[in-house]
């Protein structure tokens, strides 16, 4: 009997015990088709420039949500398709929620400011498209954890959520669709 006792006592604390760790440790959103981080961190400092010539600092992303994307202008398949997707989520979302979106060129060589003008116009004047030099796209890269490339013909296909404080709160992969986009976006975005 004492040892039915034990083992049931053990049970009801590892239950109790896997509650509690879901509770404090698993605040979770389930997505359709992003991946939420729970615990996001802070972006280090770094300094780009827009298409209107302007400084472009990670205290542009504070104050509303932002949906970032690395790419290059040149490119025929995946970026058209992403920036499509993402202007459609972004007139879908705009009229309610603070949201901006952002392209940032790996190919600083070939995108001049007027190039990346052109080619965000074609998606939506409200974008926003950064260039730098490659070293600071590349810390930049690597401390979202996107894929990292030494030429633009293999960038990612990572789509990033930046929260209101300048971190990154999802990440979404190509190819996703619009309304997948949307959906999740609208559990994210308060």
């Amino acid at each position: 009997m004492r040892k039915v006792t034990s083992i049931i006592l053990f049970y009801i604390v590892l239950a109790a015990g896997f509650i509690v760790y879901v509770i404090f440790n698993h605040s979770e959103v389930n997505l359709e088709e992003g991946v939420y981080v729970n615990q996001p961190q802070s972006l280090a400092h770094f300094e780009l420039i827009d298409n209107h010539g302007n400084l472009f600092t990670e205290k542009n992303l504070k104050g509303h949500w932002s949906l970032l994307f690395f790419g290059f202008s040149s490119c025929t398949m995946i970026c058209p398709f992403t920036m499509q997707t993402l202007n459609q989520a972004y007139e879908s979302l705009v009229q309610t929620k603070k949201l901006q979106v952002i392209f940032i060129s790996v190919d600083p060589e070939h995108d001049s400011l007027s190039r990346l003008n052109q080619f965000i116009h074609q998606f939506n004047p409200d974008f926003i498209a950064l260039r730098g030099e490659m070293s600071v796209i590349n810390a930049l890269q690597k401390q979202l954890h996107v894929t990292v490339s030494t030429t633009p013909m293999s960038h990612g296909t990572e789509i990033l959520l930046i929260n209101p404080e300048a971190k990154v709160q999802a990440y979404f992969y190509y190819p996703i669709s619009t309304k997948t986009l949307i959906l999740d976006l609208n559990r994210l975005i308060t």
